[in-house]
């Protein structure tokens, strides 16, 4: 969690929630992972979006990677 701004305000800009809350909270939390159906079809898509750059994709695709080694993690995958 980053630190509090002095702009930001508590249930407006974020919830702002000790540990012991959160990992209350995190008791009734169904965890739901959406992905693409390939690795190719996520590629396609961000390139077809025209938003990143090459250097930018690599790293997109490269997160993509790491996220799904954590999908056995979630309740629900879609």
């Amino acid at each position: 969690m980053h630190p509090r701004c002095s702009a930001e305000v508590d249930r407006k800009d974020y919830l702002f929630l000790e540990m012991v809350k959160l990992e209350k909270l995190l008791e009734y939390v169904l965890f739901v992972f959406v992905a693409a159906k390939s690795e190719m079809v996520l590629m396609e898509r961000l390139v077809n979006r025209k938003t990143e750059t090459a250097k930018l994709l690599l790293v997109r695709i490269g997160t993509a990677r790491e996220e799904m080694k954590h999908v056995k993690n979630v309740d629900y995958w879609w």
